[in-house]
């Protein structure tokens, strides 16, 4: 499945550690990330819903998707490479 940018919430809200975190949405499930420090540190916390499932999104292929978005968002602007 195609992954586009309407498919992810940058900001879906925090975590128990204060983190914000984003969804990246497939069909009835997806894929979370934690913002972190770093750019590989983010592509790291990506967790398969655990409720929902993946709907229908391989890990991979969101990997490598956010490995793109990130770095252009604002927020993204400021992780360290």
């Amino acid at each position: 499945m195609k992954i586009t940018k309407n498919q992810v919430d940058l900001n879906q809200g925090d975590d128990h550690r204060g983190r914000a975190f984003g969804y990246v949405s497939g069909d009835e499930g997806g894929f979370f990330f934690t913002w972190m420090p770093t750019l590989e540190e983010a592509l790291n916390s990506i967790k398969e819903d655990g409720q929902d499932g993946d709907g229908g999104l391989d890990e991979s292929d969101v990997r490598e998707f956010l490995a793109g978005c990130l770095p252009e968002t604002l927020r993204g602007q400021a992780l360290s490479y």
